[in-house]
Parts: C-alpha cells; structure tokens; sequence
C-alpha cells in the first residue's frame, strides 16, 4: 500500500507543490501574506470546483470545451435574476437546474445523435459565448454596454463572501465538493461505472451499464457543478459579468485534470489529482505574476505543463500513476 502511495501521481503533485512552496517561500516576501493567499485559494476554489466535475467526465472518455463559456451565460442569467428581485434560494435552484439541463442538452447530442463531444462542445463554447453577450445587452442593466451585475442582497453574497478564521466560505466549499466528487466516483457503485465506460464502452453494455443515461448524467453533472462554481464566484466577489470564462478557462480545468491523472483515452483519473494539477497550476500562475512576469509567460507556462501531461498520456506514464 506504501509503494502505491509513493507512485501515485497524487503524491508526485504533493511534493512538487511543496517544493515550490518552500521556494516561494525563501525568495518572496510577499507570497504568504494572508492577502496573496486569500486571492490564491479564492482562484483554487473556483478551479477546484469544476476539476472535480471534469473529472467524472474524462474518466468515462467525455470531455467539456464549453463550460467556460456557459458558466459565464449562467453568470449573466444569475445576476439578471437577482437584479430583478427574484428570492435568493429559488435563484440557488434555476441556476443549479439551468446548468444541469445544458449538459444534459450536450449528453443527448452525443449519444443519441452521435456527434462528437469535441465538436458539439466546441460548438456550444462559441454559442454560449454570443448568448452570454447578447443576454447582457438586452438587459436592463445594459445601456447599450456590456453589464456588470452587482449590488446583490447580503444574504447571497455572503454564502461564499464571509470568512472563517480569515479564511472565506468559497474554498470550504470547494473542499467539500472535491471530498464529496472523490467518495462518490471511488466509492460509489453508480459512479465507479465510469471507469468501466471509459475503459471500455462496448463491455460496458454488454455487462448492463447504461451507457447512455451515464454519459448525459455525466455531461449534466459538470455544468451543474460549473453552475455552482459561478455562483459562488459572483457571491465572493458580489458580482458577475459575459466575460467570465473566456478564452482559456476550460484549457486551464483540462490541463489540470489530466496533469492530476487522467486520460484523454478515458477509464482512468483522481479528483484529488486534478485539485492538485489546479493548486499546482494556480500557483505558478500567482508566482510568475507576483514576480512582474509578462502575463503571456503565464500561458506559455501553462501551454507547457499540458503538452508535458499529454505526452506522458501517450507514452502510459501517466495512467499508471492512477491504476
């Protein structure tokens, strides 16, 4: 059990993420001070959030280009909703529904009509890129510009806002989505079948699994987990915006997913892997900015780390990490 510990990639993360922590730590005066770490763990959190949703999906082989996009849609139609009075909790609730019935929309186009997931996606991240847009300008917060949604109630903003010992409600959430997503997906019967489903489709039928209601609840279960993520992000900071999202923020949840484990070729992955592909990620980010590096060195940094991820996929490094 030991030895499986030390070549997970769980620990390898681990580790890293300590070194460069230790590093940090030595040659920045700045890095763990309680305002950097408060902006590092609310970047995490949101991140986090929708890597465990993600996940869940690559493990049975799907994948989500769109949800960058469609979180910011979702975002749009949050603070419109709110704008107009509508009671918190049954804005909690459309929201969650609004971005379970969009997965769900892309779970049906997949297998019922065969496209696929990369181009239906890819699809949707460009619609719902112009629906986030176009919501906004009919609004009537609008005035001819892309809105802003703000001045939301207390009572929502502070579900994620408010703090606990300096630390804000946003990344306990995130931590108990995470723990939650990793017992269900190595623990629970339903969702394990993901691993039989992205391991091998055809057996999977022939052993009773229901392919097909599996792979929409999987789609439905990201968005509704990105719809989470939104609206924690617009209770944190008391507001939302169509730009959220865009271009890269479903490369970054992608990178960090199979960075943490998993495969493009499906059947393998650890939620707590792509936590840790996103805190390791987050932290190169906040690192190279901290440090005046020019924002374009942030994506090429990034860039990198996924063809490193992907070449390893290739080559069967990366999957043993998790078997």
């Amino acid at each position: 059990m030991m030895n499986n510990l030390l070549a997970s990639r769980e620990f390898f993360l681990a580790i890293l993420i300590g070194i460069i922590l230790i590093l940090l730590g030595i040659y920045s005066e700045h890095f763990f001070t309680m305002l950097n770490i408060r902006g590092l763990l609310f970047n995490i959190s949101v991140y986090g959030i929708v890597s465990a949703g993600m996940t869940i999906l690559f493990v049975s082989k799907g994948i989500d280009l769109s949800i960058g996009t469609v979180m910011a849609f979702i975002g749009v139609v949050l603070g419109e909703t709110l704008a107009r009075g509508v009671p918190v909790l049954l804005v909690i609730i459309f929201t969650i529904l609004l971005g379970a019935i969009i997965g769900a929309s892309i779970g049906v186009l997949v297998t019922k009509i065969g496209i696929n997931p990369f181009i239906v996606t890819l699809a949707y991240f460009f619609c719902f890129k112009g629906l986030a847009f176009l919501f906004g300008l009919i609004s009537e917060k609008s005035k001819g510009q892309i809105p802003f949604f703000g001045d939301f109630p207390d009572s929502f903003n502070n579900i994620a806002g408010s703090q606990f010992y300096g630390i804000e409600y946003i990344f306990f959430y995130a931590l108990f989505i995470v723990i939650l997503y990793h017992f269900l997906l190595t623990k629970n019967k339903f969702f394990r079948q993901n691993y039989f489903l992205g391991g091998n489709e055809n057996a999977a039928r022939m052993v009773g699994i229901n392919v097909d209601f599996l792979k929409i609840f999987n789609y439905s279960l990201v968005t509704a987990t990105g719809a989470i993520a939104i609206m924690l992000r617009a209770s944190r900071v008391q507001g939302t915006n169509a730009t959220f999202g865009y271009p890269t923020f479903a490369l970054i949840i992608v990178t960090a997913v199979i960075l943490g484990g998993a495969s493009l070729k499906g059947g393998v992955g650890s939620v707590i892997g792509s936590f840790l592909g996103v805190i390791l990620i987050s932290i190169i980010y906040n690192a190279m900015i901290m440090m005046g590096f020019n924002p374009f060195y942030t994506e090429f940094s990034v860039g990198i780390i996924l063809f490193i991820a992907v070449l390893l996929d290739e080559f069967k490094l990366l999957t043993n990490f998790t078997k």
